[in-house]
């Protein structure tokens, strides 16, 4: 593969016109990188704390690669992920954070990608190798505190339940097990909080040091469907859809309209909102800038909107793909740049946003 197929630059300028929210045009300039690894199956990356490389996921192909973002290249790669896990991450030694290889009944594993090692934390159900064992769904990883939340499938008799595992990355210790149903987790910088949608939809926020009962807030009728914290703490950003149930005055069959999607803010600590914003369509993943001064959600038509965190309804750009596709947005740790990973063509485009003031 050369390298003028795996990079190319390009400039475009993206208007807002037409769109929900009101906002400030942008310039856009873009580095296109090939991740695709031969296969465009990609599914989600992350980038490592220097901001000199990103893991990207293939879930359908159970492998990870980590790619250079100078230059494009794929630096190394691990195969025979036992699938399941839908995260990935770089862990504060920039060893690569994913889910379980060979055997789907193992925990998450680390794997140093410059030498080739790896290991896995101990499963929150015992035995790595027991097949009806552990599960990973999902996980989320705080690079402060080292400490990294996991959503598992356990055993329950002859059911299954869903469970959060509490890990300390540098030592592999398993810290707490807790069993509420959870989708979509989020752990808080500091590592000392995670928000997840429970049971029911509701955006839920727990206190991992302290336990008790979480703090639970009916943030979308629909349920919420994605989460993420500031980088203070402050707030939790929700993605999710309303329903509005209307009775019909005549049949007198009450009917579920659904709203549009919205982006809102909620306090912490006390469950408050901060304000929102609705968006067009689905929303997939929601990413602030490490100054907290911008959000970036993407929709599930393509598009990447990127939000004045201080005032919701303000959008700085909307950046579409070049077809409808899912979009995986997040900040590098620097905030320089927004990657934004093509899944359709498995394409990770690494963007320099620069705002113009009409």
């Amino acid at each position: 593969m050369s390298f003028a197929r795996i990079v190319f630059l390009w400039m475009s300028l993206t208007i807002l016109a037409g769109s929900p929210v009101a906002g400030a045009e942008a310039v856009v300039v873009s580095r296109l990188i090939d991740v695709s690894d031969g296969e465009a199956a990609a599914s989600d990356f992350a980038w490592r704390g220097d901001g000199r490389q990103v893991v990207v996921l293939s879930r359908l192909l159970r492998r990870v690669g980590v790619f250079d973002v100078a230059t494009g290249r794929l630096s190394a790669r691990l195969e025979n992920l036992a699938g399941g896990a839908a995260s990935v991450a770089f862990d504060a030694h920039g060893d690569v954070v994913c889910g379980p290889v060979d055997h789907p009944a193992a925990a998450a594993t680390i794997w140093d990608h410059r030498t080739g090692s790896r290991r896995s934390l101990p499963g929150p159900h015992g035995s790595t190798t027991d097949s009806s064992g552990n599960k990973l769904l999902e996980f989320a990883l705080d690079g402060e505190s080292g400490r990294l939340i996991g959503v598992y499938q356990l055993p329950a008799g002859s059911t299954e339940r869903v469970a959060l595992a509490l890990y300390e990355l540098p030592s592999g210790r398993l810290l707490r097990v807790k069993g509420p149903a959870a989708m979509w987790v989020a752990i808080s910088p500091g590592g000392d909080r995670v928000a997840y949608r429970g049971r029911g939809g509701a955006l839920q926020i727990l206190n991992l040091n302290e336990g008790g009962a979480p703090i639970s807030i009916s943030a979308h009728t629909g349920g919420v469907d994605v989460t993420a914290w500031s980088p203070d703490g402050r707030l939790v950003a929700t993605g999710g859809k309303a329903r509005a149930m209307i009775r019909d005055p005549q049949s007198k069959v009450v009917n579920t309209v659904p709203d549009p999607w919205t982006l809102k803010l909620w306090d912490s600590k006390t469950g408050e909102p901060r304000g929102g914003a609705e968006l067009p369509a689905l929303t997939k993943t929601i990413s602030f800038s490490p100054d907290g001064r911008l959000i970036a959600a993407s929709d599930g038509a393509g598009t990447v909107h990127l939000i004045d965190a201080a005032d919701p309804v303000r959008a700085v750009a909307a950046i579409a793909a070049p077809a409808p596709q899912t979009v995986i947005a997040r900040f590098s740790p620097d905030g320089r740049w927004l990657g934004r990973l093509l899944t359709a063509t498995s394409h990770l485009s690494i963007d320099d946003v620069k705002p113009v003031e009409r």
